[in-house]
């Protein structure tokens, strides 16, 4: 996997070093709307049953984006260690506060959308579907501990798994496209077409040529043949 991943981030440098960017805007955007909407409450905004944990894993992923706005700018670690540690400290963070407001219930498993999309965009193809798996793994098992726990029905399970095939699908899709992206950069010129075929047509059209390309009797008997036609 670290021979594919070095592979794909070693085609186009610069456009890997700007969805990291972009992400990180989204890590520091994220968490300032989360604590805007946190004193509307339940009616406009969303419920929090746990506010510590809320505020510690928001202000933490926010943090971290800041950081990884500095980190990339600097170029301080490659994109293969930036975007393993982001993959991680994403599901962790966003899962904490999915779990801190209710879980998939909440609405909040969307923002797992943007993070897996993104980093599939960098990955191998195995590897951004192992990314969106894990994901999916984990609001499932978030959901049970909430079922189990009382704060959710069994409702909660479809979309769960609504999440989890969608999740599925923004990694394929990303990954494809960064494939199909990479394989148009590294494929070969072919030469021009239309020199191809005058030198086809001028091989066919001499029999001199033609004959030339076997045997050295040959050789000679097209050479003869087609300097002193008179001989024969």
């Amino acid at each position: 996997m670290n021979r594919q991943f070095q592979h794909s981030i070693d085609s186009n440098p610069a456009l890997n070093w700007r969805v990291l960017g972009l992400l990180n805007l989204y890590r520091v955007l994220a968490p300032l709307v989360l604590l805007a909407l946190y004193p509307l409450g339940s009616a406009r905004g969303f419920a929090v049953d746990v506010p510590q944990l809320f505020f510690g894993s928001t202000l933490a992923y926010l943090c971290f984006g800041l950081g990884s706005i500095i980190v990339v700018r600097r170029r301080l670690a490659s994109v293969y260690i930036q975007t393993i540690l982001q993959a991680t400290v994403d599901l962790t963070l966003l899962m904490l506060i999915l779990h801190a407001c209710g879980g998939i219930a909440s609405g909040l498993g969307l923002l797992l959308l943007l993070p897996v999309g993104g980093l599939a965009f960098l990955l191998p193809p195995r590897s951004a579907l192992f990314l969106a798996a894990i994901a999916a793994i984990a609001v499932l098992a978030d959901t049970i501990w909430q079922q189990l726990s009382g704060h959710t029905d069994i409702v909660s399970y479809a979309t769960a798994g609504l999440l989890g095939i969608v999740l599925f699908a923004i990694a394929a899709a990303a990954s494809f496209v960064a494939s199909r992206m990479r394989e148009s950069e590294i494929s070969p010129s072919y030469p021009n077409t239309s020199c191809s075929i005058c030198v086809k047509a001028c091989w066919w059209s001499t029999p001199g040529i033609r004959f030339a390309s076997s045997t050295n009797r040959r050789r000679k008997f097209s050479a003869t043949t087609t300097l002193y036609p008179e001989r024969w």
